[in-house]
């Protein structure tokens, strides 16, 4: 577009900023910035779908009395880890409040952890991110101990 433009002498005053560089290099930044978000909506999707399966793998390993499906479904999969855990069905309406899934998330996790004869340390993993996705992995494709 600009390609006359080559060296800053030739650029008329006022537009010092705009050479073939700037161009070049803008050109880049817009490829980069359009690719960006397919990157992370692809990533995203991929982390869901394998915390759905790790879901419904440790659900049907504990003996979850819900159907496996349940993991797939986003919200209804909360419902589906508080029966994984034996608790009551109420408890996924604790899953709903923010501060207050927290705690409930750890006393599942603990009870479940138990079924699977699992150390109580396991809950830390399990919060920690990039090391729980590892750990919930184990706990999903490992044997009971």
């Amino acid at each position: 577009m600009f390609s006359f433009l080559t060296t800053a002498q030739d650029v008329p005053f006022g537009m010092s900023f705009i050479t073939g560089d700037v161009f070049r290099e803008m050109g880049k930044t817009a490829f980069q910035g359009t690719l960006t978000p397919v990157i992370l909506v692809v990533t995203a999707l991929a982390l869901y779908l394998y915390l759905c399966a790790v879901l419904m793998l440790i659900g049907k390993k504990v003996g979850c009395s819900e159907p496996g499906w349940m993991a797939w479904v986003p919200i209804l999969n909360l419902y589906y880890f508080v029966k994984a855990g034996r608790y009551p069905g109420w408890y996924f309406f604790l899953m709903l409040i923010s501060l207050v899934q927290t705690i409930v998330a750890i006393i599942v996790w603990l009870k479940i952890l138990k079924m699977l004869n699992r150390e109580w340390w396991w809950v830390i993993l399990l919060f920690i991110p990039v090391i729980n996705l590892i750990a919930l992995g184990v706990l999903a494709f490992a044997g009971r101990d």
